[in-house]
């Protein structure tokens, strides 16, 4: 196999149709000390939260997956230190 045919054979998506799509309201994000990141997925309903799904990765990937979600919505959310020196600039 080339580094080409390697390459092309990391692009395919094998999707698993058998999933369920799960709306989710709010997400939640701990790290461990071993740099492993735990997502939680949940909805809201009339008689609280409950946690839709849980997502276990390492701290590096989970940057990369931030990094793709702020292309595709569009946003990309500044440090709060940033935040509070332009506050400061607005207030001169």
């Amino acid at each position: 196999m080339t580094k080409d045919d390697k390459a092309r054979k990391s692009q395919v998506l094998n999707i698993n149709t058998s999933l369920p799509n799960l709306y989710v309201d709010d997400i939640r994000i701990a790290i461990r000390n071993d740099n492993l990141a735990t997502i939680n997925f949940f909805s809201d309903t009339p008689e609280g939260k409950f946690e839709q799904t849980r997502v276990i990765t390492h701290k590096e990937r989970m940057k990369f997956f931030i990094d793709s979600m702020c292309k595709h919505t569009g946003y990309y959310p500044v440090k709060q230190e940033e935040e509070k020196e332009e506050d400061k600039k607005k207030k001169k």
